[in-house]
């Protein structure tokens, strides 16, 4: 009897782990951080060296290295690339705010002199002067990012500006804020905070920090990414009705929410477009498609979802681009409102 109940069990086990691993492996898994990998690479041919951050094997950003000072080639350490370049739909939002005029001119920052200009210009006198307009004029915008990633937003920080990430793996913290004595893998924020740039990262679960410490009307840019690691793992709480509600308490007026969506096996503008419809907001799909020339390769293609309050928002977004870039609205059917209660509504979100 014994024997043939051992006998049992065993065939239970047997065959019933593989089912278990296999249940546990579909699980959602968009809040796990992923497998971490730092390379350093280069471009082919004699170009530049750069780090690269590797997520579950997804090339989630490159940082270019300051090059040598007998190098002749340009400085790229601070070039924005992959998903946030210049002439993606998070780059057009951003560039939004530059004050000479850099748009789609790649490595170019003249505007980090905006705020130092306006600071000159509250301390100017005379009565006929409008120093107080003029600095209000050109103060800095906030600017939230959550998830942090290695950081690639920073490059747009200037002097002055808050930028605020919000993270909770202190894995990917590390890489760009080291512990004392060690070097930092990653270096956007770093230069940043030598521009000047009020950066900060608050730790914890995003949704949650960003509720409690996130100011309120504050930033005028707020970027959500859609996955922690695998884009085909998207954390869903921060997709949800809710969590869209949270980012536009903390923005401020005329502010914008930019989703990055980009996933081989999810289409969230659906999605997320039914979630702003229902909340009396508006949206606009944003597709870069660069031409992979000699000097794009760190250019990458990205699908992103932009939500504001007005149409007026958006609408100066569309007549910047070029063609590589395309704007459409979002397929919009009023049956995909995700919620925190109906979490697993992601599912009706596959592309089949």
């Amino acid at each position: 009897m014994k024997k043939n109940f051992w006998a049992i069990a065993g065939g239970i086990l047997i065959l019933g782990l593989p089912v278990l691993l296999l249940f546990f492996f579909l699980q959602d898994r968009g809040d796990a951080d992923g497998h971490i990998e730092v390379k350093i690479e280069q471009d082919q041919p004699g170009g530049g060296k750069f780090t690269r951050l590797m997520l579950d094997g997804v090339d989630y950003g490159r940082n270019y290295l300051k090059p040598d000072p007998k190098d002749p080639g340009p400085d790229r350490s601070r070039l924005a690339t992959t998903y946030y370049h210049q002439k993606s739909p998070v780059g057009v939002v951003l560039q939004q705010f530059d004050w000479f005029g850099e748009y789609n001119t790649p490595n170019r920052y003249g505007s980090d002199a905006r705020l130092p200009a306006s600071l000159l210009g509250l301390s100017a006198p005379g009565p006929f002067f409008p120093a107080p307009i003029l600095s209000g004029l050109w103060s800095e915008p906030a600017m939230g990012v959550v998830g942090l990633g290695c950081g690639t937003p920073a490059s747009y920080a200037r002097p002055y500006q808050h930028v605020h990430f919000y993270e909770r793996g202190p894995a990917l913290t590390k890489l760009s804020f080291p512990p004392a004595g060690e070097t930092a893998k990653f270096h956007f924020v770093e230069d940043a905070l030598k521009r000047g740039a009020m950066v900060q990262v608050f730790a914890g679960d995003e949704r949650e920090t960003l509720a409690k410490q996130g100011p309120d009307s504050f930033y005028h840019v707020l970027i959500v990414e859609s996955a922690r690691a695998h884009p085909d793992r998207p954390v869903v709480k921060r997709l949800t009705r809710e969590a869209m509600n949270l980012y536009m308490q903390k923005l401020a007026p005329g502010g914008i929410i930019c989703y990055h969506t980009s996933s081989r096996n999810y289409d969230l503008a659906p999605l997320l477009g039914d979630i702003a419809k229902d909340l009396g907001l508006v949206s606009l799909a944003g597709k870069i498609q660069p031409k992979q020339g000699e000097g794009d390769r760190p250019l990458y293609h990205s699908d992103w979802l932009l939500v504001a309050r007005r149409n007026e928002d958006l609408a100066g977004l569309q007549a910047k681009g070029g063609p590589d870039l395309t704007w459409s609205n979002p397929r919009i059917s009023g049956q995909l409102v995700m919620t925190d209660a109906k979490t697993s509504m992601i599912r009706d979100a596959r592309r089949r």
